[in-house]
């Protein structure tokens, strides 16, 4: 039998464009437990992952091996034979015995034997063993690949370390790894560039200062999204200060390069029924589970909710609770303009008016989800026009309250309770 040809860009971290930024809050984060079996690194399409993790390997004492997953190693046999060269090419003599006598072809399917059989040689070798995962997402729904890293990760030798940067939460023991102090974790709200580090990345590393208060509105607009901003400073790339500022100003989820980008790294990997259930529930500011269900009826709210959150796709806990949610700004007004070109003005109206309904019927203040004026809302009937004002007003008086200053409290002229 001929040996596998292997694909040697899959073996070495790509060249990124951020990683010239040393991102120090988050090498602390990632150096804090030396004896992490799992080093975890999880959140959205473009928030900076794999950048993250080359300059993570790159300040380390120790080296580590690099595997850059593609939808070809969903393939069990084709990632056990990648995995094992990784190894191999970063620290020889590891996994020589392993790869020899279960890289031919069929022989993953015994999970258990192969597992056992890798561990005892990492035992053997004594010395540190790493390994980047990258885009781990992409093999995360092979039940023999998780089995594999199941028992590797509870059952393996302490100089052994996985190191994972993926799009979801992966299928192996987190909470058993956690009780164990022996996983690191970085999420989705750690990647987020902070207003110093996004002045720091259009100055020094792009060479486009921006004013101060430009780097807050880009901040706010892009939620510190590292692709989000790579995006804008290509697109203000040769544009005078006046047009900068416009263009920063006025952006937005349609923006063309963000909108490309969105459409085909995020949306269009989604089934059709995520797809439908992002779109409806972009069109309210937040949303619930019942909202969303009210919107959606033919889909299980309480179930794709809970896709997106291991998903990471954008969606932001807006309470303690995890009741409530809201997509990243750029990924809901992408979402609205997908919905605008796909379905047409007269759904946005039918939907806006099953949102106002719902709010009414269900006594929830209206503000918050609806902050701009819905399309066709002179033609929504009296009592929910009259409960959107209302509750607004509530909401109004409510806020005043909690900041301590004097408010009428009154009930509303429109009848909405106080």
């Amino acid at each position: 039998m001929d040996s596998p040809v292997f694909l040697q860009t899959k073996l070495h971290p790509s060249q990124v464009a951020l990683r010239c930024l040393n991102r120090a809050r988050l090498l602390r984060e990632l150096n804090r437990d030396q004896r992490a079996r799992l080093v975890l690194v999880t959140g959205p399409a473009g928030s900076g992952k794999s950048t993250l993790m080359a300059d993570f390997l790159s300040q380390r004492s120790h080296k580590a091996a690099w595997l850059g997953l593609g939808e070809e190693d969903q393939d069990p046999q084709v990632f056990l034979n990648y995995f094992l060269e990784a190894l191999c090419l970063t620290f020889p003599g590891s996994a020589e015995k392993t790869r020899n006598r279960y890289g031919a072809a069929g022989e993953m399917n015994d999970v258990a034997s192969l597992s056992a059989f890798f561990i005892n040689e990492i035992v053997e070798y004594g010395k540190p063993v790493a390994i980047v995962l990258d885009d781990y997402h992409l093999v995360d729904q092979q039940p023999v690949i998780n089995g594999f890293f199941k028992t590797v990760l509870r059952r393996g030798p302490n100089n052994l370390t996985v190191l994972m940067a993926s799009r979801d939460q992966p299928d192996v023991p987190l909470a058993w790894l956690r009780s164990k102090r022996l996983l690191t974790e970085v999420h989705q709200e750690n990647l987020r560039f902070t207003p110093q580090e996004t002045a720091e990345l259009f100055r020094d590393v792009w060479n486009q200062p921006l004013d101060e208060d430009l780097v807050a509105v880009v901040v706010e607009k892009t939620e510190g999204w590292a692709t989000g901003l790579q995006l804008v400073a290509q697109a203000i790339r040769h544009r005078s200060p006046r047009e900068v500022r416009r263009y920063i100003t006025d952006l937005q989820g349609a923006d063309s390069s963000i909108y490309d980008y969105l459409a085909t790294e995020v949306f269009d990997a989604q089934p059709a029924r995520v797809q439908e259930f992002l779109k409806y529930t972009a069109l309210p500011e937040c949303f619930n589970s019942a909202l969303a269900q009210e919107m959606s009826p033919a889909i299980d709210s309480v179930e794709m909710i809970a896709y997106l959150k291991t998903s990471r796709l954008f969606l932001i806990d807006l309470d303690r609770d995890g009741s409530w949610f809201r997509y990243h700004h750029l990924f809901r007004d992408f979402l609205r303009s997908k919905l605008r070109m796909d379905h047409g003005r007269g759904l946005m109206e039918s939907l806006h008016l099953r949102v106002a309904e719902w709010l009414f019927e269900h006594g929830e203040v209206v503000a918050p989800c609806l902050t701009t004026w819905p399309v066709g809302i002179w033609n929504w009937p009296p009592r929910c026009w009259s409960g959107w004002a209302a509750n607004c007003c509530t909401k109004a008086c409510a806020a005043v309250s909690r900041a301590g200053w004097t408010c009428c409290r009154q009930p509303c002229a429109m009848g909405a309770p106080v």
